[in-house]
């Protein structure tokens, strides 16, 4: 099908316009906005301006892919389960029980 003159306008005008808006936008709030001031204590790496030395963050890593795992298995769960409601009664139910029998397995490793 081929399309005319006047769709292909509309059609790059419905994309155009908010782009260009977007940018008037941005370059109108830079111009609005208050400049701040570059001070020793603003550029250092707390917010705040206090003076704060880093330290190194430990994280456990074995605790985080658990955590993982979880949220995985009930993200699949609630996707599987939002997905099979119109279908037969059995299949939510399948689902549900091979998330529980997951967790067993991942609770008997601990």
């Amino acid at each position: 099908m081929r399309r005319g003159k006047r769709e292909v306008w509309e059609i790059a005008a419905t994309f155009l316009f908010p782009f260009l808006a977007a940018i008037l936008i941005y370059l109108v709030g830079g111009k609005l906005a208050p400049k701040l001031s570059k001070n020793g204590d603003k550029l250092e790496p707390y917010a705040c301006g206090e003076r704060w030395l880093p330290t190194r963050l430990r994280i456990n890593v074995e605790e985080f892919f658990i955590y993982a795992l979880y949220f995985m298995v009930f993200d699949i769960l609630a996707l599987l389960l939002a997905t099979s409601m119109g279908a037969s009664s059995w299949l939510p139910i399948l689902y549900l029980l091979l998330m529980f029998a997951t967790l067993l397995s991942i609770l008997r490793e601990e």
